[in-house]
């Protein structure tokens, strides 16, 4: 499959027009007709870095190439959000020579390996030239790019230890990277990307690895049946995966086909070889939101609000149910479930919940070019999130509410994307009352081109 960068996406985010806003309009009734027009576009409030492609610059809102000249852009440096505190020191044992000699040399213009080079195995990360590039940044204060410079040699880990410790004698990349470091450390596949057709009944899928404690988050990407409905797991364990749609308890249950995406985390704490912070978790709850939300405290440190995912677990009560999140930082978030409307003030058994946080940003990892951000102003009514570049194959995205605006049992839902963006609303349920309006939404989403698996190191390696 031929697949461009969701790094280029990024670019065409951040001048998205106006919020969606809601119109006012009449409750929604159960032909569900009060909705967006196609392409009302959804402001997208996320952050995101700055990116270079073919050695130059392109500013955030800047298109890099038109679609079709967009698969020939590949990024030459990993992207890397502004301020970005890397922890990551590729000086292994024995690295740190202290006085040795640095070698008199131009110091030419920042050069990072292209994709391709990766590809064909070059090792231009060993070179004395990529040394001087570096403590030339460090040196004039440049630490940014200095990293935007280093990190991507972390995924060749023999060169990048050479090359970052011989940065380091010319001081100031200790302090900047921290005291943890990588000593030939292994990158490991932890996660994993996929679709699938699904309808009411359970549909088992055989994973492309083997987890200890997997986390799941699946998301209904369409809307080919006109009921509310999510996906409800029913087991997740080695490398055995079984979920349905669920309709609220009010209908039958039957439901068409829609498209599921989905993605599997190994929950623990991981660093994309970009030095991007990914973390994955599960906690056991019975409460629903007139109860009151369990607090999550992050372990990784995230500079700032990531973006956050999260999908019941397990099915042990049979009731339709949904989580719910709010109060999100760079330390943690709340969490709770939400039955239907109708059912909402009562009680359910005790779910586990699990979740994902991931800094806001772009990138590749294994055989996965993702993107993750945050939209706000998503209502009823739904609306449009551009990427602007075409992706082959289409976009395939993953969502969640993270704010509380609306207290009703609420989800995210998709209505489908193209090659170039996603469909995406907040669906209530009719348990209660025909009305579905919703209060305006912050909504965080995954994007990503395919299915694959993704490697990372173990945070767990950097520990005293």
């Amino acid at each position: 499959m031929s697949l461009k960068p969701l790094c280029a996406a990024a670019l065409a985010l951040l001048p998205l027009a106006a919020v969606a806003q809601d119109s006012g309009a009449s409750p929604v009734t159960k032909d569900r007709s009060l909705r967006a027009a196609p392409g009302t576009p959804i402001t997208v409030i996320t952050d995101l870095p700055d990116v270079i492609y073919e050695g130059r610059l392109v500013e955030p809102g800047t298109q890099a190439a038109s679609a079709s000249s967009a698969s020939m852009l590949a990024p030459r440096i990993s992207p890397i959000p502004p301020q970005r505190p890397r922890r990551l020191a590729a000086v292994g044992e024995g690295q740190r020579r202290a006085g040795a000699p640095l070698p008199e040399q131009p110091r030419p213009e920042l050069q990072a390996m292209t994709q391709g080079e990766q590809q064909a195995g070059r090792t231009t990360c060993t070179s004395y030239e990529r040394v001087i590039q570096i403590v030339d940044l460090i040196e004039r204060g440049e630490t940014q790019d200095a990293l935007r410079a280093a990190v991507p040699c972390l995924e060749q880990l023999g060169a990048s230890r050479d090359v970052i410790a011989m940065a380091s004698l010319a001081g100031g990349l200790d302090d900047l990277l921290g005291e943890e470091t990588i000593s030939a450390a292994p990158i490991r596949s932890f996660a994993e990307t996929g679709t699938l057709t699904l309808d009411h009944n359970e549909q088992t899928v055989t994973l492309q690895q083997s987890y200890e404690t997997p986390v799941v988050i699946a998301f209904v990407a369409t809307e080919r049946g006109g009921q509310p409905v999510n996906v409800r797991v029913t087991e997740a364990s080695g490398n055995d995966l079984t979920l349905r749609l669920q309709e609220p308890n009010y209908l039958d249950g039957t439901h068409a086909d829609e498209r599921v995406n989905y993605l599997v985390v190994e929950a623990g704490t991981w660093i994309l070889p970009d030095g991007t912070f990914i973390e994955a978790g599960v906690l056991d709850s019975n409460l629903l939101s007139p109860q009151g939300f369990k607090t999550v405290q992050f372990d990784a440190a995230f500079d700032g609000t990531p973006v956050i995912l999260s999908q019941v677990q397990t099915s042990n009560g049979p009731d339709f149910v949904t989580t719910r999140q709010r109060d999100a930082d760079a330390t943690g978030f709340e969490l709770t479930m939400q039955e239907e409307e109708a059912l909402n003030d009562g009680g359910h058994t005790a779910e586990r919940l699990g979740w994902v946080a991931i800094e806001a940003g772009s990138g590749r990892s294994g055989n996965i070019s993702w993107l993750s951000g945050r939209g706000s102003g998503v209502t009823h009514s739904g609306g449009s999130v551009g990427l602007g570049a075409r992706v082959d194959g289409g976009v395939n995205v993953i969502a969640a509410l993270s704010s509380f605006a609306g207290g009703n049992t609420a989800w995210a839902r998709g209505r489908g994307s193209t090659d170039t963006a996603f469909e995406i609303f907040v669906e209530e349920d009719e348990s209660q009352d025909d009305e579905t309006e919703h209060a305006s939404e912050t909504v965080d989403f995954f994007v990503f081109d395919g299915a694959g698996t993704l490697g990372a190191y173990d945070y767990d390696d950097f520990r005293e």
